[in-house]
C-alpha cells in the first residue's frame, strides 16, 4: 500500500508538470496510454500502442512489462506503468523507483561522459535513498568495470555497435567503510553518439532475488501488448 506522501508526491507532479505542457496533449495521451493499457490487463485485450508517445521495457525478475512516458523535462523522464508503477530516468540510468517492492530515490548516479572514457576499473560515490526501511542519503563507493562486450546472456539488439559501451557497477563499501550485505550489481549499455549520452540499456539489482531490467523502445511497429 502506497503511503500518503507518495500520493500527494504523485498529485504534486503531475500538477507541476501539466503547467509545464501547456497546451499540449502529451501528458493526457500519456495517461491516456496508462489508462488503456490497464484496462486491457483486466479485459486481456491487445493494448493499443500510440506512436507518437515513448516506452521503456521493464522486467522485474520475470514480470515483464511496457511503460510509457507520462513526461520528459530536459534529462529527466517519468515512465508509468498500468498499475501506476513510477520509474524515473536522468539520462536513462535509473534516478528514482515507486511502487515497487524495493524503492530507490534521488539516486546520484556517476557522471556518463566520464564513464564513456574508462579504460580500467574506477570507483565513484553514489548517493541514494532506500525506501521502505527510511535509509536516507545512502553512500556508497561502487566500482565501475568498462566491458569489452555485453556478457553473452544479456538480451539485447543491437548488442555490438560502434556507439555503445558497455559497463558494469558493483558496491564495494557503504558509508564508515562498512561492507555491504550485498553487491547491488548493475549492468549497463551507454550510446555515446546521443547528446548527451543515454544509458539504453540497464540492469540493477536490488536485492539478491529482485532486479530490475530495463531497455528504451526505439520502434513501436512490433509492440502488440502490455504482459500481465
Amino acid at each position: 500500500m502506497r503511503s500518503c506522501s507518495f500520493v500527494f508526491k504523485l498529485i504534486s507532479t503531475a500538477c507541476f508538470t501539466f503547467f509545464l505542457l501547456g497546451c499540449t496533449n502529451l501528458w493526457q495521451a500519456g495517461w491516456q496510454t496508462v489508462h488503456q493499457s490497464r484496462s486491457a490487463d483486466r479485459q486481456s485485450q491487445a493494448l493499443g500502442i500510440n506512436p507518437n508517445l515513448r516506452y521503456l521495457k521493464v522486467a522485474i525478475n520475470q514480470h515483464e512489462v511496457f511503460m510509457v512516458e507520462a513526461y520528459r523535462l530536459g534529462s529527466e523522464s517519468v515512465w508509468v506503468s498500468s498499475d501506476q508503477a513510477i520509474i524515473k530516468t536522468r539520462n536513462g540510468y535509473l534516478s528514482d523507483l515507486e511502487g515497487f517492492r524495493s524503492n530507490w530515490q534521488e539516486v546520484r548516479g556517476p557522471d556518463l561522459g566520464l564513464v564513456a572514457q574508462l579504460t580500467r576499473p574506477t570507483a565513484y560515490t553514489r548517493v541514494r535513498n532506500e525506501m521502505p526501511g527510511y535509509r536516507y542519503q545512502v553512500r556508497e563507493s561502487v566500482l565501475i568495470t568498462p566491458l569489452a562486450a555485453a556478457p553473452k546472456d544479456i538480451l539485447f539488439e543491437p548488442s555490438a555497435g560502434p556507439s555503445l559501451r558497455w559497463f558494469s557497477e558493483e558496491v564495494r563499501s557503504q558509508a564508515g567503510g562498512l561492507s555491504p550485505p550485498y553487491h547491488y550489481p548493475g549492468l549497463f549499455a551507454i550510446d555515446i553518439s546521443q547528446k548527451p549520452i543515454q544509458v539504453v540499456f540497464g540492469q540493477q539489482c536490488l536485492a539478491s532475488d529482485y532486479c530490475i531490467r530495463w531497455q528504451r523502445v526505439e520502434r513501436t511497429e512490433g509492440l502488440s501488448r502490455a504482459k500481465p
